[in-house]
């Protein structure tokens, strides 16, 4: 929060860290878990899809974002090389759910 809320005495991209990929993790998950939901939950399948498109694309736009800052601080710092790989194994895997679900 002191990110956003006030001054800082460090560079601000010095608080930014792989760490931060688990909002998108946390996220992309809603979305995979409602998939799996939609197809468990015939009657509720519209709602269950809303949802998993819903909660993909909020994760697809703060990867985005995340990205953009931890690729910043990369190219100027080091960051945890593991948790970017994880988090885009992750949004493939909830695309993949989504597609899937789409086709069938």
């Amino acid at each position: 929060m002191r990110l956003i809320l006030g001054p800082c005495p460090r560079p601000v991209l010095v608080g930014v860290n792989g760490t931060w990929f688990i909002w998108v993790v946390g996220t992309q998950s809603l979305a995979v878990a409602a998939t799996i939901l939609g197809v468990a939950w015939p009657d509720h399948l519209r709602l269950a899809a809303l949802a998993a498109v819903l909660a993909w694309s909020v994760g697809m736009v703060l990867y985005l974002i995340v990205a953009s800052l931890v690729l910043v601080r990369l190219l100027l710092l080091v960051v945890s090389a593991w948790i970017v790989v994880f988090e885009a194994m992750l949004t493939t895997l909830a695309s993949a759910a989504r597609a899937t679900r789409r086709a069938s």
